[in-house]
């Protein structure tokens, strides 16, 4: 499937609809948000490879309500055609968070990604907000606050964190799921925060209109670590949670290596916008799989 940061609008699902794609739609805010702007993503290639992707993009999105006004329709459409829809949300801090993850059950989306691991969020600097799934005491809080407001649910929520996250604190965050109700998951992971890049002519691959020069690292670089972690929270949860794998996912070959490591899911964002966002991107590797 491919991740947050893609489909934003009903038009873009609409892209997708008919297609093999199944796209999250979001990330969605509160309110809307225009981005970051500016030089606010780069991929970088050697030898015609993709090595890696920057993206300071930051959560543009039209805003939950937006989501909420158009989810009847969109939720039955892809219904309609065999296919979940994913709602994904991101909030600033624990509060901003609960209260997104409590509206995308409200509106009835069949599965909705908690993404607490944004790495783009402007902050009036050179560098970004921190990321929520960081601080422990931060996860550990939403975690036992979203279990408890909502409990047992027919909804698939799954928690997003950060490819770039310590063991440590990945360890202690799937502690903190093991014993939930509410969440399905988690997804490991996100974009790798702080990336930095210079230029040929010497500057910096990221330069935002609000100052930000650096971006959440992608790519098959960060494929190892992606690795590292869904093999990590798949030995940890057994058959009691979820793992889905996202980071560093090119082809039908990298598919396999998540799912060796114990993934039952996959997700894809950087090598589908370098392949121009096509819905044939995502079919190929679904019939090689299907081959293999």
């Amino acid at each position: 499937m491919v991740g947050g940061g893609v489909a934003k609008t009903t038009e873009h699902l609409d892209q997708y609809t008919q297609t093999e794609t199944l796209a999250e739609w979001g990330s969605f805010t509160k309110e809307e948000k225009v981005g970051n702007g500016g030089r606010d993503y780069y991929a970088h290639y050697r030898g015609g490879e993709l090595q890696f992707a920057l993206n300071s993009i930051g959560l543009t999105n039209p805003g939950i309500e937006y989501a909420k006004r158009n989810s009847r329709e969109m939720i039955n459409r892809y219904a309609d055609h065999g296919k979940p829809l994913i709602l994904n949300i991101s909030g600033e801090g624990v509060q901003d968070s609960l209260e997104l993850l409590q509206k995308a059950v409200e509106y009835r989306f069949p599965i909705v990604t908690a993404n607490a691991a944004c790495p783009n969020v402007e902050s009036g600097g050179s560098r970004p907000m921190p990321v929520m799934c960081f601080d422990i005491d931060a996860m550990q809080q939403f975690i036992i606050r979203a279990d408890a407001k909502i409990g047992s649910t027919d909804n698939v929520i799954m928690l997003k964190v950060s490819t770039g996250l310590p063991l440590l604190t990945l360890k202690q965050i799937c502690e903190t799921l093991k014993g939930t109700s509410a969440f399905s998951g988690i997804i490991t992971g996100n974009t790798v925060p702080g990336g930095f890049h210079y230029l040929e002519d010497g500057q910096t691959a990221i330069k935002t209109r609000t100052g930000i020069e650096v971006g959440g690292m992608s790519g098959p670089a960060i494929k190892p670590l992606a690795l590292s972690q869904t093999k990590f929270a798949a030995d940890f949860f057994g058959a009691n949670k979820e793992v889905w794998h996202c980071g560093g996912i090119m082809n039908a070959d990298d598919c396999h290596d998540a799912f060796r490591a114990g993934a039952s899911a996959v997700q894809l964002v950087t090598g589908f916008i370098e392949a121009g966002q096509k819905p044939e991107f995502i079919r190929d590797i679904l019939v090689d799989l299907a081959n293999d």
